[in-house]
């Protein structure tokens, strides 16, 4: 096989097939961080509810 010929063969075959091998585990990374930042998110708003009960619970303490 010449130089061209692979070369021809590489752009037709292998290129394609890498581009879409990369696509996909963007697609996939990128679904990935939607759900942690969904989680996150969800997590901080469980984190301040807490922090509310806390402070309200002190402010009990202190008035007991």
């Amino acid at each position: 096989m010449t130089k061209d010929k692979f070369q021809q063969l590489c752009e037709q075959v292998l290129m394609p097939r890498l581009g879409d091998f990369i696509h996909n585990q963007l697609v996939t990374m990128q679904e990935t961080q939607d759900t942690m930042g969904r989680e996150l998110a969800r997590m901080g708003r469980v984190v301040d509810r807490i922090a509310v009960q806390v402070e309200r619970a002190a402010c009990h303490a202190d008035q007991g």
